[in-house]
């Protein structure tokens, strides 16, 4: 009788150490996720387009290139910087 008890409560102790560990690693996750998200809504993201000649064809894809971008929600000096 008195094994079955040890038993019972060893396992318990286990099962209940896994489940408060687990629980913790999750918690630390989503913080890490949360933190690089926050990191991601305040950088802003650089970009550069060589252009060594004026051109129609060239200036129509630079054009919609942008307007691509703003579709997107990328803003030229709010959260993306078009060099």
């Amino acid at each position: 009788m008195k094994k079955s008890v040890l038993f019972f409560g060893a396992l318990l102790i286990i099962v209940l150490g896994y489940y408060f560990l687990n629980n913790k690693k999750d918690n630390s996750q989503e913080q890490v996720a949360q933190e690089k998200a926050q990191v991601t809504e305040e950088k802003v993201i650089n970009v550069g387009v060589l252009q060594l000649l004026s051109h129609p064809a060239l200036d129509s894809i630079y054009k919609g290139m942008v307007e691509e971008l703003a579709r997107q929600g990328y803003e030229d000096g709010k959260n993306i910087r078009i060099d």
